[in-house]
C-alpha cells in the first residue's frame, strides 16, 4: 500500500488541476520510485476509493492518445529534469575513480 505522504501530495496535487504526468515527474525527480507512485495512482483510480476525492484530470472520456508535440514537450522535461542529477553522479564517478 502506498504511503499515506505520498497519497496526500498526489491528492493535493490533482486537486490544484496537475495531471498525471506532471505529478510523476515531481515525484521521480524528488526520489520516489516509479511502481510507488503507480501504485498510489491506482488508489485514486480504484472504485473503492474515497466518495471524497474528485476524478482525476488525467481520466479521459474521449480514449485519444496525447498528441505527439505532447508526448515529446513531456520527454523533454523529464530529460531535462533528469539531466544534471545524472552528470552529477557521473562527475562523482570520475572524482572518486
Amino acid at each position: 500500500m502506498a504511503s499515506e505522504e505520498l497519497l496526500d501530495y498526489i491528492r493535493k496535487a490533482l486537486a490544484a488541476g496537475q495531471n498525471r504526468n506532471d505529478i510523476t515527474l515531481n515525484l521521480v525527480t524528488s526520489g520516489w520510485a516509479g511502481g510507488e507512485i503507480d501504485e498510489a495512482f491506482l488508489q485514486f483510480e480504484s472504485p473503492h476509493a474515497s466518495a471524497s476525492s474528485s476524478p482525476p484530470p488525467f481520466a479521459k472520456s474521449n480514449n485519444s492518445l496525447p498528441s505527439i508535440k505532447i508526448l515529446f514537450k513531456e520527454s523533454w522535461q523529464l530529460f531535462k529534469a533528469t539531466l544534471i542529477p545524472l552528470m552529477k553522479l557521473m562527475g562523482l564517478v570520475f572524482v572518486g575513480g
